[in-house]
């Protein structure tokens, strides 16, 4: 399993880093972990082949995890791309239904598809399973424990103020990397939950405000955690984990 940072940043897009998305690779399948803009153009700019797409899955509506899938609506039929996109709220996929109603027929051709994301294991495919933990970020926000045959990756999404809704199975399951955020708490509160995690390294994107970094990297380096801090089109090979 491969994971590409293609957006890191948080809701806002600086000179450095793009919204966020979050790109999987299992056995030359493909898999966007939210699409913040504009993924469409980073995944043409790496080469990918956009008919590998399998499955979008949406965290939450917010535009900065969503704005890059209209994109993708919309030039499904021309880059040859057929997908499932998972939405947290019933409202976010007749937003799209309605957007592609619009634009062109590609409900019609049957190209893309829409489904709601359901608390629990709710994926299965012959790479991946994918199991969703809600969140209190928003009215309708997930996390993502995302495992193949060996090895496991926890992307939490955006998550409250508090933290209170740190996903807890993360303390008892064992986890190759956890993708997290710092956009809304402290570092020091953040690594007081990554401390009680059993995982063998932590990645910390959506960092706001940026030199928040700076303030995390020390706190990091007073720990004994494995902790990376992606940058836009980083990759990590979770088999060969930094």
């Amino acid at each position: 399993m491969k994971i590409k940072f293609l957006g890191t940043s948080f809701g806002a897009p600086s000179k450095d880093r793009h919204q966020q998305s979050v790109l999987i690779e299992a056995n030359e399948d493909l898999y966007l972990f939210d699409t913040g803009a504009p993924v469409l153009d980073l995944l043409i700019k790496e080469g990918y082949d956009l008919s590998k797409i399998k499955a979008v899955f949406i965290s939450h509506i917010h535009g900065d995890h969503l704005n890059g899938i209209f994109d993708m609506l919309n030039l499904a039929g021309y880059f040859n791309m057929n997908f499932t996109v998972y939405m947290a709220q019933q409202s976010g996929i007749d937003l799209l239904k309605s957007y592609c109603d619009l634009q062109n027929d590609v409900l019609k051709t049957g190209r893309v598809k829409f489904l709601l994301i359901e608390e629990g294991k709710f994926y299965i495919d012959q790479n991946l399973n994918v199991i969703a933990s809600k969140t209190a970020h928003s009215n309708a926000s997930f996390g993502f424990l995302i495992e193949d045959s060996k090895s496991k990756l926890y992307i939490t999404g955006d998550l409250s103020s508090s933290l209170n809704d740190f996903p807890e199975i993360l303390y008892s399951e064992k986890t190759d990397l956890i993708v997290t955020e710092c956009a809304h708490f402290p570092p020091e509160l953040l690594f007081d939950k990554l401390k009680l995690c059993n995982s063998s390294a932590f990645a910390i994107i959506h960092v706001m405000p940026c030199d928040k970094y700076s303030q995390l990297k020390i706190v990091a380096e007073n720990s004994s955690l494995k902790v990376h801090f992606p940058d836009d089109n980083d990759e990590i090979n979770i088999n060969d984990i930094f």
